[in-house]
């Protein structure tokens, strides 16, 4: 029952992330291509948007995206992550969050969905050709690694294993903290569970051709 009730919860996230999918959509629709770029006019410039900023802790109140979900944003690169409530004490004055519980399954609580947008109608090696660039195709990945019911853990991605997560978030790969720290273009350490992952020397700058699959994107060597 409880992993029942999990996966509910995640179904918030799935539909709290459509919108901002749409906008990643939409900017890829009028501009060609997505591609980080440290120059501010290129037009490829996806401007990252984050509906819910939950980065003062200390916000009054604290600006959660929905009941089970914490935060929901993009990256530069058209990554869409989101990020499930942590546990909290709900005794802590400090944090302005007495009276709230958070009642999150224990197996997705802090855990993150990213929704990685891919290129279709490429057939040349040329990235970004606005000639060929149909249209974005979507994967989705996720820290979720509980195997309900029994709690075991299912393995992370690797160049020759896609583990789905069929149960919470179906459709969606299994990757390691690490490799999530590789699908912001800043390589910055994800926290999940309150425990840091290392950052990423190798990030993902750009939807790249569907065919090269999403390990190229986490793959941090």
């Amino acid at each position: 029952m409880d992993s029942t009730v999990g996966r509910a919860q995640v179904t918030e996230g799935f539909m709290l992330a459509q919108p901002i999918i749409k906008n990643v959509n939409d900017f890829y629709a009028a501009h060609g291509k997505i591609l980080y770029s440290g120059t501010a006019t290129d037009a490829g410039n996806y401007p990252a948007i984050d509906v819910y900023d939950n980065s003062e802790p200390d916000n009054v109140p604290n600006d959660y995206a929905g009941r089970f979900v914490q935060d929901v944003q993009s990256y530069t690169n058209g990554v869409v992550q989101v990020k499930f409530n942590e546990w909290h004490n709900d005794s802590d004055e400090g944090k302005h969050e007495i009276g709230q519980v958070s009642n999150v399954q224990s197996a997705i609580t802090g855990e993150m969905i990213f929704f990685i947008p891919f290129l279709i109608g490429e057939t040349d090696s040329t990235p970004y050709n606005a000639a060929e660039n149909t249209s974005l195709r979507w994967g989705c990945a996720t820290t979720i690694d509980a195997h309900p019911p029994t709690g075991s853990t299912i393995g992370f991605m690797s160049a020759t294993d896609a583990n789905e997560q069929y149960f919470y978030a179906p459709g969606c790969v299994v990757i390691s903290p690490d490799q999530a720290a590789c699908l912001n273009p800043a390589g910055t350490a994800v926290s999940i569970k309150g425990t840091a992952s290392a950052t990423c020397g190798t990030t993902h700058t750009g939807p790249v051709n569907w065919n090269d699959g999403i390990h190229s994107t986490v793959d941090a060597t």
